[in-house]
């Protein structure tokens, strides 16, 4: 626990001075950023998109959804269906000005089951964050945050991987630092870390530690470039791993003044330790002396503890796409990752879509398609295909009826590899009614985007 909570400090630390840095709000109206490279998110301008209000606020919810599970348990020979009712109870607070941001949120679900009673639950999911950012110039960017999470349904947090698993107690503690420093009006630097740490049923899973630093620089109007080096240390219970190291280059193509192309790749080096970690030593003389000492030159000793090196293409794509009314993204990509219930890394290639459409100015569609493939040691190996489908009516500012419906279809070995589950497939469909002390903010206006700087 100690390990972790070291990171942990350093990145509260950060935060607080990121809030000290932020400076008062008399200096909040000179504040006028640099405009942004393609790609770049600005999380004040974010939040006021989103409704977040300026100064002070406290913003309590509640959702009432009624659900339809046709396979509650992920059981592939015998699909079990139920309906429930979920209450979600929530609350948000924080202060915004034009130089700082800090929000806090909790929320969880209660669920009642109609015919499996067993699976009644008021605490199913606990979530609860605390995010802070803020300019302390200019050029500069500090944001860090800390997040909490605990689900009785762990496939909902294998978001990089896809893969479904059983029901069981999953929790994940993370926390995260993130730098953005403008060195010139084409260059830009970021730094990033982040630690998380997974437990299923109260049993440690997994340690993940990754720290980033990439360097942007634009060419032209269109045209940018990019070079990082990313680190990641993975640490599973009784099994030793070393970190693995990525250099990766990308280029970045303006498509259009609302649509930005980003490729990126590069090898990554992975080293693993092979063998028991005792040496068994011989005398060639007698090879059933164990007490000889070892023998000199030629190749390694039987049982002998040694690191296994491996060099494995990285690489993603994405593109996104402000359109008239509404937002597109698409991403491709091959990485690395963990899983609840897998105690080893995952070898990971994703391709995700999403779509935010506003067929109407009180109406929201939501799309969300998903595939992909994980490989275990090279030996085991899982499809996986996940679309999602929503649709959001706001009756009022406050007041909002929500319709969802989720696919999963999964071929080959489960996270939960004791099971030998080879395939597994889910419908959930529900509808609920929402209702928010936050005001729906407008909808964008149905034009053509043209570039522009904010503010």
């Amino acid at each position: 626990m100690a390990p972790l909570l070291r990171p942990v400090r350093r990145v509260l630390a950060f935060a607080a001075l990121a809030a000290v840095a932020a400076g008062s709000p008399a200096d909040a109206q000179q504040r006028q950023p640099l405009p942004p490279m393609p790609g770049e998110r600005d999380p004040l301008v974010d939040a006021a998109a989103d409704g977040v209000p300026p100064g002070f606020y406290v913003e309590p919810s509640i959702t009432l959804g009624q659900y339809f599970d046709d396979n509650i348990f992920l059981s592939e020979d015998n699909p079990q269906s139920d309906t429930f009712l979920r209450v979600s109870p929530g609350v948000e607070a924080g202060y915004r000005s034009q130089r700082t941001l800090v929000t806090a949120r909790y929320g969880l679900d209660g669920e009642r089951y109609r015919r499996h009673d067993e699976l009644r639950d008021l605490t199913a999911r606990q979530q609860a964050a605390f995010d802070i950012s803020g300019f302390p110039s200019q050029r500069l960017l500090l944001s860090a945050g800390a997040g909490y999470y605990e689900t009785t349904t762990p496939s909902e947090l294998n978001l990089t991987s896809g893969i479904v698993t059983g029901r069981a107690l999953a929790e994940r503690l993370e926390a995260r630092g993130l730098l953005h420093y403008r060195t010139s009006p084409n260059g830009r630097l970021r730094g990033e870390y982040l630690v998380a740490r997974d437990r299923l049923e109260g049993d440690l899973n997994s340690i993940t530690q990754q720290a980033t630093a990439e360097y942007r620089h634009q060419l032209t109007g269109r045209t940018f470039v990019s070079v990082d080096y990313v680190i990641r240390d993975f640490h599973f219970r009784n099994r030793s791993l070393r970190p693995s190291h990525v250099i990766a280059g990308g280029i970045g193509y303006r498509v259009s003044p609302s649509a930005v192309l980003f490729v990126r790749g590069g090898p990554r080096l992975f080293e693993e330790v092979i063998g028991p970690g005792v040496p068994v030593p011989q005398n060639p003389e007698d090879p059933t002396d164990p007490t000889a000492p070892p023998p000199t030159g030629g190749g390694p000793v039987p049982g002998e503890r040694r690191i296994e090196r491996t060099f494995t293409p990285e690489w993603s794509a994405d593109f996104s796409s402000t359109l008239p009314r509404g937002t597109f993204d698409l991403s491709f990509g091959r990485t690395q990752t963990t899983a609840f219930g897998v105690p080893t890394i995952i070898d990971t290639i994703g391709v995700t879509a999403s779509l935010l459409y506003h067929p109407a100015s009180r109406v929201d569609l939501r799309l969300s398609p998903g595939f992909y493939h994980d490989e275990i040691e090279d030996t085991l190996e899982t499809r996986t295909f996940r679309a999602g489908a929503g649709l959001t009516v706001w009756i009022t500012r406050h007041v909002a009826v929500d319709g969802q419906y989720v696919y999963s279809h999964q071929r080959g070995l489960p996270a939960s590899l004791q099971t030998g589950l080879l395939r597994i497939r889910q419908s959930v469909a529900s509808i609920g009614l929402r209702l928010t002390a936050r005001r729906r903010p407008d909808p964008p206006e149905p034009v053509t985007p043209h570039p522009q700087e904010r503010r």
